[in-house]
């Protein structure tokens, strides 16, 4: 291999690595999604979550008593 292609698979791999550590350190929130900083709420399950309807038979019993649904 030829000192320039060992110098540019350096340089390549630098830029890589330079732009991985930008977004790491310096915008971590950049890629994220806006839901992420919606305070959750313990009590209640988010409405886009439902059972699937193989679960809903043992749903109810579950809500009665939780001991009785551990998998």
């Amino acid at each position: 291999m030829t000192p320039y292609a060992v110098n540019e698979g350096r340089v390549r791999g630098f830029r890589v690595r330079a732009a991985v550590c930008w977004f790491v350190f310096y915008v971590p929130d950049y890629l994220g999604h806006p839901d992420n900083y919606v305070e959750a709420n313990p009590l209640s399950t988010p409405p886009h979550i439902v059972p699937e309807w193989y679960f809903l038979p043992t749903t109810p019993s579950c809500a009665r008593s939780p001991t009785s649904c551990v998998a």
